[in-house]
């Protein structure tokens, strides 16, 4: 009996060791299923944060693609805009030399006026001021014109109106400076469709037109919106015989006459014909240089000769000008008799 007493003692105590291990594991178990719960869970989080990022990643990708075709096709677009930029760019270059081209020669003007100058400067590559010089027995012409704009859309109508002035002189042989105007005046209209309706176009150009008589010793003018500045022998100012306040073409359909001043020239007496690019200019300080400062430098330099003329007038419009952008195109042409 003490046997069998010992026994039961022994597996009572198993028994019980049985069901606190038993315990134990099932704590374990349920700490171990928290664990596991939790680590699902966190798996969760890593697979959505690393589904974010392979989302993330194939956006960027699609993205880093698009920006590389449209890199491609920026690439391709400026390309053909240099190509473009620069056929354009050769053909004004080339407009240039035509232009240039029918331009009169400092040679040819020295036939009829030995000293002389021609400050020509063009806002662009092309310009819209243009000066033109024509011989014909006993009288020799020349014209200081400034046309509508500049650029290309005045070096178009620089070409008209130089084509035209010698159409009327040489073909037509229209010689007073007055009736050459006037039907320079006709052409132009005529050739750009100036009918006055709103779509008419209103380019035109404004001229200072003079014929020298070298047999008589008179210079004719007449002038439509540019004027024509003389300074007399010993004279201490300028002497200006202005213009018809009008446009060689334009909007302005009635008849209208052009006047003619004849003017007696001496030995020494100096002209100055000359667009409105000079006094127009603006400064680094955004001044205009004016009419009247021009007067007063031209009358400051009357008794220098021609060539220290031009030095003088190109100096101080670059130094007017500083850094600040030519305003437009400038031509201003010295004669001394």
């Amino acid at each position: 009996n003490k046997k069998m007493s010992i026994n039961n003692d022994a597996n009572s105590m198993r028994q019980k060791m049985l069901l606190e291990l038993n315990e134990k594991l099932l704590e374990q178990k349920k700490e171990l299923d928290a664990q596991v719960e939790d680590l699902q869970v966190e798996k969760s989080h890593i697979d959505t944060e690393k589904k974010k990022i392979e989302d993330k990643n194939k956006l960027l990708w699609e993205q880093s693609t698009a920006i590389h075709k449209e890199k491609e096709r920026i690439d391709l677009m400026r390309q053909e805009v240099e190509m473009r930029h620069k056929e354009v760019m050769d053909s004004i270059s080339y407009a240039k030399k035509i232009q240039e081209a029918i331009l009169p020669e400092a040679t040819e003007i020295k036939n009829s006026f030995p000293e002389h100058f021609v400050f020509f400067r063009p806002k662009d590559v092309v310009s819209g001021d243009f000066y033109w010089y024509r011989e014909i027995p006993d009288f020799a012409y020349i014209a200081a014109v400034d046309c509508t704009g500049h650029g290309v859309p005045g070096a178009f109508m620089s070409m008209i109106g130089h084509i035209q002035l010698d159409e009327i002189l040489l073909k037509s042989g229209i010689t007073a400076v007055n009736e050459i105007l006037h039907v320079l005046d006709e052409r132009i209209r005529k050739i750009l469709k100036q009918d006055g309706s709103e779509s008419s176009s209103r380019d035109g150009m404004d001229i200072c037109l003079c014929a020298y008589d070298k047999k008589n010793k008179v210079l004719h003018y007449t002038g439509a919106n540019r004027p024509l500045w003389i300074i007399r022998k010993d004279a201490e100012d300028v002497e200006e015989y202005k213009p018809n306040k009008v446009a060689i073409g334009g909007l302005l359909l009635k008849e209208f006459a052009f006047t003619r001043h004849e003017l007696k020239i001496e030995k020494g007496d100096s002209i100055y014909l000359f667009s409105d690019g000079y006094p127009d200019q603006f400064s680094w300080k955004e001044k205009k240089f004016m009419t009247k400062r021009f007067r007063d430098l031209i009358v400051s330099f009357r008794e220098k000769n021609m060539d220290e003329q031009l030095v003088i007038i190109e100096n101080n419009h670059l130094d007017w000008k500083g850094n600040s952008e030519q305003t437009d195109d400038v031509l201003v042409i010295g004669i001394r008799f």
